[in-house]
């Protein structure tokens, strides 16, 4: 199959194939004469196990390294579950950011009238005060007021 069939089967851009390819992440895809590559059914595997890995955070990186080893066998599956393991780890960290951010809008929201926004028409009424008449330059030369900007 040539590449935009692969790309089809696998839910992956035909761009995302050429780069897998340009890394190593997968082997070289053999050519026919006209210079196409050419994927075969193991081809598909490989890439649907990339996908797997990434559907679990794994990084290219990662993926890279978890590939190489197991082009080496049996004996580095310790190694490649240990790289599966980080990944669930990160994951975890990860979670607990977010549940630690949904708690800390949770706390804006349930002060927001009494709390948030109190400060926050304060702080922009002391920073009109101290930008009247205020004028900056901004990308490519263009000027705006920061007045009207605030306002």
């Amino acid at each position: 199959m040539i590449i935009k069939e692969m790309a089809d089967i696998c839910g992956v851009s035909e761009a995302t194939l050429r780069y897998y390819e340009k890394i190593g992440l997968i082997p070289a895809v053999p050519r026919n004469v006209s210079g196409l590559r050419v994927y075969n059914q193991d081809y598909v595997e490989w890439v649907k196990l990339i996908s797997e890995l990434k559907s679990v955070g794994m990084s290219l990186d990662a993926i890279q390294e978890y590939m190489n080893l197991a082009r080496k066998g049996k004996r580095t599956t310790h190694k490649r579950r240990e790289i599966i393991a980080l990944a669930r780890q990160l994951l975890l960290n990860k979670i607990t950011e977010l549940q630690t951010a949904v708690a800390k809008a949770d706390e804006q929201l349930a002060n927001y009238d009494h709390a948030l926004l109190p400060q926050t028409e304060v702080l922009v009424k002391k920073l009109a005060k101290t930008a009247v008449s205020s004028m900056y330059v901004y990308r490519k030369g263009c000027v705006f007021d920061e007045q009207a900007r605030i306002s």
